[in-house]
């Protein structure tokens, strides 16, 4: 598991922006979020929650609260007592940013259900740069962030360094 927030309570997110993170596993709580619990005037850019999500009040697959800014992010999980994307009344602004129509639908403008097929291709996600900061397998996976994919090749030359640093110790 990778994540940059993992459910995270920001008690004062005036100058917070989270980019380009992801978290998986389970959460809940009684204020719950994918990726942030209170997140108030926090932004979010190019990230994703494939968490479960669970708690009693105010439960959302990104955050338990709205944002200030969520542009560019998605959600597939399971949703417990909240929506797909903010558990709060809607609030802030949101900007492409989608979840699977099969968690339900999400109160928030400017977020877009779509089925689990929809969310393989990369013509769902309408302005995200899959150049520099997603990456995509069509028809086979959800999108993840460039950071977590090695460039082609890098595993083998890994393995070549690997091996001649261990030859050169016997």
């Amino acid at each position: 598991m990778a994540s940059c927030l993992f459910g995270a309570y920001i008690t004062d997110p005036g100058a917070v922006n989270i980019k380009r993170c992801y978290t998986e596993g389970n959460i809940s709580g009684v204020w719950a979020g994918g990726i942030v619990s209170n997140p108030n005037r926090a932004t979010l850019n190019d990230c994703y929650s494939l968490a479960n999500v669970s708690g009693t009040i105010s439960v959302g697959g990104i955050s338990a609260f709205g944002v200030m800014l969520c542009e560019n992010c998605y959600y597939y999980g399971k949703v417990e007592n909240g929506n797909p994307i903010s558990g709060g009344e809607p609030s802030g602004t949101y900007s492409s940013v989608y979840y699977c129509t099969e968690q339900g639908n999400d109160p928030n403008s400017g977020t877009f259900g779509k089925t689990y097929a929809e969310l393989l291709k990369k013509e769902t996600y309408e302005g995200w740069d899959f150049e520099n900061v997603w990456y995509i397998e069509e028809d086979v996976s959800l999108p993840t962030l460039c950071w977590e994919t090695p460039e082609p090749g890098t595993i083998g030359i890994l393995a070549l360094i690997f091996v001649f640093i261990i030859s050169k110790r016997k």
